[in-house]
C-alpha cells in the first residue's frame, strides 16, 4: 500500500517537480498558494499557511489520515528591492509555525 505524504508549496518550482518524482510511489496530498483553484477528489487544497485558522481547518478536515513524511516547501518571496523588510521573515516564521501545528 502506498504512503501518505503532505507537500506544502506543490505548485511552485520545487515543489512541482518534487511531486511529479513521488507521485508513482506515494500519494500525495498537496498544499498550494491560497487562491489558486484546489481539487479535494485529487488531494490539492489551497490553503492560507499564514492563517492558523485556515490551518486548523484543514487539520481537522484530514481526520485520521496519517503521513509517512512532510516536504515543506512553502514561503512568501519578498519583492525585488525589498530585500530588507522583515515582514517577509515574519511572514515565513508564521508558516512555518503553522505547518509544524499540521
Amino acid at each position: 500500500m502506498k504512503k501518505n505524504i503532505l507537500i506544502t508549496g506543490a505548485d511552485g518550482f520545487v515543489g512541482s517537480n518534487i511531486c511529479r518524482a513521488l507521485e508513482k510511489d506515494y500519494i500525495l496530498t498537496k498544499l498550494i498558494t491560497p487562491g489558486v483553484p484546489a481539487d479535494p477528489e485529487e488531494n490539492v487544497y489551497s490553503v492560507d499557511l499564514t492563517d492558523k485558522d485556515a490551518v486548523d481547518d484543514f487539520s481537522q478536515s484530514l481526520g485520521d489520515r496519517e503521513f509517512y513524511a512532510l516536504v515543506h516547501l512553502a514561503f512568501i518571496l519578498c519583492k525585488p528591492g525589498d530585500w530588507k523588510n522583515y515582514i517577509y521573515l515574519d511572514k515565513n516564521n508564521e508558516i512555518s509555525k503553522n505547518v509544524i501545528e499540521l
